[in-house]
């Protein structure tokens, strides 16, 4: 093998390699962003009770809407959600800003 085609090999994994790494990356950003959506959703919960008085069971609302938005959500936000709108959204403090991120 000629020096000029390691070379090329090498660069090649390397690119390979820097995609990869930023897809995770994306991927760890997109989860982070979806749990904090459903923190969104679910703030103020917390003083809701049920008809017999007692308080609801927040960690199963938050599993809900986790299993209702799926696997499918993070990978809907890795193909085709932007830098701009995924920080946005990450960065949102109420629903009203996290619905201004997807006009983005």
């Amino acid at each position: 093998m000629s020096r000029m085609t390691s070379f090329l090999l090498v660069v090649g994994s390397l690119v390979s390699c820097a995609t990869h790494a930023e897809q995770i990356d994306k991927h760890d950003e997109c989860t982070r962003m979806r749990d904090h959506m459903v923190d969104l959703r679910t703030t103020g919960f917390d003083s809701v009770r049920t008809s017999d008085g007692k308080p609801i069971d927040l960690s199963a609302h938050r599993e809900a809407l986790l299993n209702a938005m799926g696997p499918s959500f993070v990978d809907n936000c890795v193909a085709r959600m932007s830098d701009d709108e995924l920080n946005c959204s990450k960065n949102a403090t109420d629903i009203t800003a996290l619905r201004r991120c997807a006009s983005h």
